[in-house]
């Protein structure tokens, strides 16, 4: 008798959902503020011609970077904490409230989100109802044969 083994199925990697994705990139950049000083660049005012219309813009200088440092010479670091600490900075775990809860009510991401929200609700309730479908097979009835 020859001997049968069960061979599990091999299991394929799939792509981690994007918050998760996010996040690590957040511990990642978190963690570079520990290692990278911090850096500075200048900027400077350019002119130019647009439909004979000189303009201003602003922009950076390429050259002019440098690493900030303190009063011993030493470079700076800005690092970020795990929460929020005297000085005012955001910590890692603070970040998504931060970005949630920065701005005014109108161009911040609550306000999009409670728009959302709203319209979901709404739209939630009307498909539970039936109306749509109703609505719609309504509407064939009326158009057949037309």
């Amino acid at each position: 008798m020859s001997a049968i083994t069960e061979s599990k199925p091999t299991r394929r990697w799939a792509m981690p959902d994007t918050l998760v994705i996010i996040f690590f990139v957040a511990i990642l950049t978190s963690l570079a503020t520990w290692v990278v000083p911090v850096g500075m660049f200048d900027s400077q005012e350019v002119q130019y011609q647009v439909d004979g219309q000189t303009k201003t813009r602003k922009v950076v200088d390429p050259h002019s970077f440098r690493i900030l440092t303190n009063e011993a010479g030493e470079p700076e670091y800005h690092r970020v904490q795990l929460f929020t600490t005297g000085d005012e900075r955001p910590g890692l775990m603070n970040f998504p409230f931060e970005g949630l809860t920065s701005g005014s009510k109108y161009g911040t991401a609550v306000g999009i989100i409670m728009f959302m929200l709203v319209i979901g609700g709404a739209f939630g309730i009307v498909m539970r109802t039936g109306t749509i479908d109703n609505g719609i097979l309504a509407l064939i009835r009326h158009t057949r044969g037309n």
